[in-house]
């Protein structure tokens, strides 16, 4: 029994239930679209030292439904400025475009800069850096679904 299966079993007996007796989506990003699955993969995540990513996949996923740009600086300070506290994990160049339309000069708003630099409408402004982080991350999706394939098989 795997280590985060024994976690499961003393804290969240319902989530292993779920484990045994379902398979999870294979893909990070089903993951995290999954409402059933989400809990426990999120568990997994902490367990995995993997939260801050899924933190962000989460957080731009909900940006993209009601896009606005307190929120969209609120998740560039957090995730992607050099100075975040929990840095998603996207390539460099991603974070240079991220920079330049969240850095100075502020003679124009992220709307509009993010427009005239890439070509990006509000709703899709963190799409890159999701996907980055995404296909970063397609491990950890990789790695809870043989967890679970293990939890079903008792090993």
């Amino acid at each position: 029994m795997s280590d985060f299966v024994a976690k499961l079993t003393a804290e969240h007996p319902a989530f292993l239930e779920k484990l045994k007796n379902e398979e999870p989506p294979v893909s990070i990003v089903e993951l995290i679209d999954s409402g059933s699955w989400l809990p426990i993969f999120e568990e997994y995540a902490k367990f995995d030292h993997a939260a801050p990513e899924v933190e962000f996949l989460l957080v731009a996923r909900r940006f993209a439904g009601g896009p606005d740009e307190a929120g969209a600086m609120v998740i560039y300070e957090n995730f992607i400025s050099e100075s975040a506290s929990t840095q998603a994990n996207i390539g460099s160049e991603t974070r240079k475009k991220y920079d330049a339309i969240f850095g100075e000069p502020h003679d124009q708003t992220i709307a509009e800069k993010a427009k005239a630099q890439q070509d990006w409408n509000m709703a899709d402004l963190f799409t890159e850096a999701f996907d980055d982080v995404a296909n970063m991350a397609r491990q950890i999706a990789y790695r809870f679904h043989g967890i679970a394939e293990g939890a079903r098989s008792g090993q």
